[in-house]
């Protein structure tokens, strides 16, 4: 349980107080056809998909949606979810989620 978790490294120190390797995924607007492919890649040896909160600005959600909306990654989220992964989204985190349906 994450009690008043809510930034990337915050729920970085959660997850590896349970002895889990985590490995924070920074998104870079420049170079989103890399970054997706790279992103989807990692998604494969993924067992929790975290989205966190901090998302503030309106370009940064929209960028994300983008990411997680695009098709490779809805492609590697259901390969995830089909192999017992999870997946948890902290406040605007969830926001996304939620949008990306």
């Amino acid at each position: 349980v994450f009690s008043s978790y809510s930034n990337a490294n915050d729920l970085k120190m959660a997850f590896q107080n349970l002895d889990a390797s985590v490995q924070i995924k920074c998104i870079n607007p420049k170079d989103i056809k890399s970054t997706v492919k790279s992103f989807a890649r990692e998604l494969e040896d993924t067992q929790i998909l975290c989205l966190p909160a901090g998302v503030d600005s309106a370009f940064v959600k929209n960028f994300a949606l983008q990411i997680i909306g695009s098709d490779i990654i809805k492609h590697s989220i259901d390969n995830l979810l089909s192999n017992d992964g999870l997946i948890i989204g902290f406040e605007q985190g969830f926001d996304i989620l939620l949008d990306a349906c």
